[in-house]
């Protein structure tokens, strides 16, 4: 919709976007409220980011937040992604979970230092200790109840 331009009580120009969603015919379905809208994926999730703070959102196809998903980091996705990387932290090696937008529910809290999906039942998992470069370095494979798998 565009960009809403003003000026913050120390002179600054600021902007903030207005993003949302319409049809085919241009009928707003999800009103123009957020700073960052995402498309939604083929499980009826999309990444947003609201105006009012510095979070990452999940919403439904009606616009409604999903609720407990709000991140300082979700990754971004393809359509047919069932699985979404995100962070509790804004750290720049903050850890990594995993989000199922399928079942809407947190599949595995942030304790990876990478994820890689390879198929719904096996998921590529790296963890750290210590200092990067300097750390433990474990590789392996869990399934998407978090178990790990020889």
């Amino acid at each position: 919709l565009g960009c809403t331009w003003y000026r913050t009580p120390e002179g600054e120009r600021y902007y903030e976007n207005h993003y949302g969603y319409i049809d085919e015919r241009g009928k707003t379905i999800i009103p123009f409220r957020f700073q960052e809208a995402h498309n939604f994926n083929k499980y009826g999730v999309a990444v947003v980011s609201k105006m009012t703070d510095s979070f990452f959102h999940l919403i439904d196809l009606e616009g409604n937040e999903i609720p407990d998903t709000r991140f300082p980091y979700i990754s971004y996705y393809d359509y047919d992604d069932r699985y979404l990387e995100f962070s509790r932290d804004d750290e720049d090696e903050a850890l990594i979970g995993l989000y199922d937008t399928k079942e809407r529910k947190v599949l595995i809290e942030p304790r990876f230092s990478d994820v890689s999906i390879t198929n719904d039942n096996h998921i590529l998992v790296c963890e750290r200790d210590g200092e990067y470069g300097v750390s433990d370095f474990r590789q392996y494979y869990i399934n998407r109840n978090g178990e790990f798998l020889c």
